[in-house]
């Protein structure tokens, strides 16, 4: 049987040479498998000829060996293997021109193994090599944990994400050291996933939730592919947090449960007369919070950060709108989230212009954060039995601009798709012209075309006192 090294070295899609043999078929019932595959885990096209010449060596003697007596051989007990005795010897000496065999049975084995050796090249030896011993490639240029965060984070513009990648790294590194970063281990995440998971008392850090270790997972895993795509890594190594996840994907989808919109009946009983004063009382950022969510559908960090100067006016409509920038170090989820949302009539009438004036010498519309107003929020859900206690997600702040996007969404309207996502700070996929939309037509258009479709009259009908500036 000629070892044919070509026709066992195979590559994968993904670029990596594997090492595939066939299994004789007298063979087949007692190996349990058609094929022997095994992986190289190189791409190098000469690294991989020399490994598959071992294998098939290898492989090719282990198939010889067990055809004496396939029933009895066991490639792992020792003992099964056969003895002087059971071979019977037959002699090749091509140097001194010398075949000698003992019966028909041995000049035919005698025969075969001339014929495989003829086969074989003349400089390559009959017996098979030494197994070849697998290393870590090892990348032409490397640098440390450290040093590799700081040039990654500077790739990231989602400010949240970026300060949670580099929170979470650095916790890593504290962890399991400023190691090159080729040389992180999947023993380090494991350690590092154990240590989330049971928490940090000395350092008053409590145990994280599978999930959240999960995330945690996901910012080492960005940075690691970051790191190979810069030749950091070798090309061929694995990327050792791969596999390392607490939960499942189908987990994952389970436990989170996004926010969901109010119901016009939550909606009255949020806004009822008396029950919105005992959640707002003298707090005035409580007061508008809700009512700007629920008429522009702006997340709760958008409206902490709002200005007194971010209130503007078009020219030539007159027409009022918040300006959603990034002006004096403020924030955007993303790049789309920069936009004009035209302010509704139910606002105006509520004194909210007489609100932003009386604020025009302080450096923020609120002086409450979003999580504030937020937690603050919860509690009265929960007090007013919208919400229950044990559900931690679906009736949150959030809630208000998922309601604000199903109303925009509803067909009766026919608000152009393109247009709800320009208001909504999203980008439409394969929709190129979606980012900052709302700034390529005015904002009376906008207003006509899309903001006032919220009709929120009986919803708000409680919220008719206006408060006293």
């Amino acid at each position: 049987m000629p070892i044919n090294l070509a026709h066992h070295l195979k590559i994968s899609r993904h670029g990596v040479f594997y090492f595939r043999m066939a299994v004789p078929a007298a063979l087949r019932p007692y190996i349990g498998k058609r094929e022997i595959i095994k992986s190289l885990r190189t791409r190098e096209p000469a690294a991989a000829r020399k490994l598959a010449y071992t294998f098939a060596s290898q492989t090719f003697a282990w198939f010889s060996t067990m055809a004496y007596d396939p029933k009895r051989f066991n490639p792992l007990d020792v003992s099964t293997f056969p003895t002087a005795k059971e071979i019977r010897p037959y002699d090749i000496d091509l140097a001194r021109g010398i075949l000698k065999s003992d019966g028909p049975d041995d000049h035919a084995r005698m025969m075969e193994a001339l014929a495989m050796m003829k086969s074989m090249p003349a400089s390559q030896p009959v017996t098979a090599p030494a197994p070849a011993q697998w290393t870590e490639p090892t990348p032409a240029h490397t640098m440390t944990l450290s040093k590799a965060l700081a040039a990654y984070l500077a790739t990231i513009q989602n400010d949240k994400t970026r300060n949670a990648t580099e929170r979470e790294i650095k916790r890593f590194i504290e962890c399991c050291g400023d190691v090159e970063i080729h040389k992180v281990s999947g023993v380090d995440v494991v350690n590092w996933n154990a240590k989330l998971l049971a928490g940090e008392p000395d350092k008053k850090r409590k145990a994280q939730a599978p999930r959240t270790a999960d995330n945690s997972i996901q910012f080492l895993q960005g940075l690691l592919k970051w790191a190979q795509r810069k030749e950091y890594i070798h090309h061929s190594a694995k990327i050792v947090t791969e596999g390392k996840a607490n939960l499942t994907k189908k987990q994952r989808t389970n436990a989170t449960k996004g926010a969901e919109a109010f119901s016009a009946e939550q909606l009255v009983k949020i806004f009822e007369t008396e029950m919105y004063k005992s959640f707002y009382g003298d707090n005035r950022s409580r007061y508008w919070f809700p009512l700007i969510a629920l008429f522009t559908g702006m997340r709760k960090e958008e409206i902490a950060q709002l200005t007194p100067a971010d209130i503007k006016a078009e020219y030539g409509s007159g027409v009022y709108y918040f300006d959603i920038n990034r002006n004096w170090d403020k924030t955007t989820k993303t790049i789309n989230a920069l936009r004009y949302i035209p302010i509704h009539d139910t606002l105006m009438k509520l004194g909210f212009m007489d609100y932003v004036l009386s604020r025009r010498s302080a450096p923020t519309l609120f002086s409450d954060t979003g999580n504030a107003v937020s937690h603050a929020f919860i509690r009265y859900l929960e007090k007013i039995g919208v919400k229950d206690k044990d559900d931690k997600r679906r009736m949150v702040f959030h809630s208000f601009r998922d309601t604000f996007n199903n109303v925009l969404a509803t067909p009766a309207f026919k608000v152009q798709e393109r247009l709800r996502y320009a208001l909504m700070g999203h980008s439409k996929e394969g929709d190129t012209n979606a980012t900052n939309y709302t700034k390529q037509i005015t904002v009376k258009e906008n207003k006509e075309c899309g903001i006032d479709f919220l009709v929120f009259e009986e919803t708000v009908a409680g919220v008719t006192h206006r408060l006293d500036l």
